[in-house]
């Protein structure tokens, strides 16, 4: 009787060590996901964007826990990870395997070192990475650059249903090029009330105050959970998937022109308040456009505006990796998203359903609009999977 007791005591005490460490990583990546973000939109302020900046967090902490001395201060105060390695450890185990186990959607977060050959990695270092990332290590040869180039787009490939291609090209290949981290984004999701494709028309959309376009949009009239950010000038709905874990969270500003300002504001302010503003559930007359965004993004210049400009050069220490001199040469990410109606033949709205529902208030998204796809990581916490802006469907 006395063993069982300890035992659930102990298994108490496990449990609530597994969530302190998961809260950790998951408010470590979200702190950093909103700097990287900011960054990003810099860097790309026109066109559509779509990222992941937990991807990035995840391959870029890999290479930290090789990282030492001063670059190893950088990247952890720039990454936000916790001072305590078991704890982050034990967070990041139970991040990805949340990650790894989401039923109903296809969800690829795949992450990867590459260290040239001739570099001989500490062992430490190559156990570390399968017991606390789920990733691994490979060699290539920087005197073969076309068949190292095709063995690591092959690998993107493989690892993002064919939808990810050529993430590298021949001339981010040289004999300088001692260390890559890469990082491919692939998912896609049914929508937890689908989309009636016969419903779906050209309307316009305002690409800003003087052009307009018209788009094909998306309409669909039921209940969502929404709520107003005043501090923004914007409103939100979210959309749930199929696994209702996971929400898409659209960001719409009042003005036709407001991206601009949600965009230097989202960061700070959408995460900590969409909860507390959140809504009940009500019904609304939904427009959406459909949209298909490819984005490649080298992560460079906005890691180093995020202090991390050492680990690009000379000065680079990571010796936890190998002993010879290493720097990273390239932190590239790719990332697809698709938005449509997803098999909205199963949910055809009759004509009677639209007329009882037609007292529904009106979420046109009909100019730029920011949009994030969340996960719930516990009961008060969520992760942001994608971020990303629509400034022309």
């Amino acid at each position: 009787m006395l063993v069982l007791v300890l035992s659930l005591v102990t298994l108490v005490i496990m449990g609530q060590a597994t969530n302190e460490a998961l809260q950790a990583i998951t408010q470590s990546a979200d702190s950093f996901s909103n700097d990287l973000f900011k960054e990003i939109l810099k860097e790309k302020p026109q066109g559509n964007v779509i990222c992941s900046t937990l991807s990035a967090h995840l391959v870029l902490s890999m290479a930290a826990y090789g990282a030492r001395g001063n670059t190893l201060k950088q990247m952890g105060k720039s990454l936000y990870l916790p001072k305590d390695f078991n704890i982050a450890r034990q967070g990041f185990q139970s991040l990805l395997s949340s990650l790894q186990n989401v039923q109903d959607i296809v969800l690829k977060i795949a992450n990867k070192i590459y260290i040239a050959k001739d570099f001989d990695v500490d062992p430490r270092f190559q156990n570390l990475m399968p017991a606390m990332f789920k990733s691994e290590i490979s060699v290539f040869d920087t005197a073969k650059t076309a068949e190292s180039v095709k063995s690591v787009n092959q690998w993107v490939e493989n690892q993002t249903n064919n939808k990810i291609h050529d993430i590298i090209k021949s001339d981010d290949v040289n004999s300088n090029t001692h260390l890559m981290l890469l990082n491919a984004v692939y998912f896609k999701g049914s929508w937890a009330q689908k989309f009636n494709q016969q419903f779906t028309s050209n309307r316009p959309f305002h690409v800003n105050g003087k052009t307009k376009k018209n788009v094909p949009t998306m309409f669909m009239r039921g209940s969502f959970k929404n709520g107003l950010l005043p501090e923004l000038e914007a409103r939100f709905i979210e959309l749930p998937y199929k696994n209702k874990e996971l929400k898409m969270v659209i960001i719409l500003p009042n003005k036709m022109d407001g991206l601009s300002d949600i965009e230097k504001n989202l960061s700070s302010l959408i995460l900590s308040r969409l909860a507390e503003s959140n809504d009940d559930a009500r019904g609304f007359d939904l427009y959406l456009p459909r949209f298909k965004i490819e984005t490649t993004i080298d992560l460079q210049q906005p890691l180093q505006k995020l202090g991390m400009g050492s680990i690009f050069g000379s000065a680079a220490d990571f010796s936890g990796i190998a002993k010879a001199p290493l720097k990273i040469g390239k932190v590239l990410q790719k990332a697809f998203i698709e938005v449509n109606e997803e098999g909205s033949e199963a949910a055809a709205a009759t004509e009677t359903e639209i007329e009882q529902l037609s007292g529904n208030s009106k979420f046109d998204v009909n100019h730029p609009f920011a949009y994030q796809i969340v996960k719930e990581a516990s009961q008060n916490e969520r992760i942001v999977l994608f971020s990303g802006v629509v400034r022309e469907p």
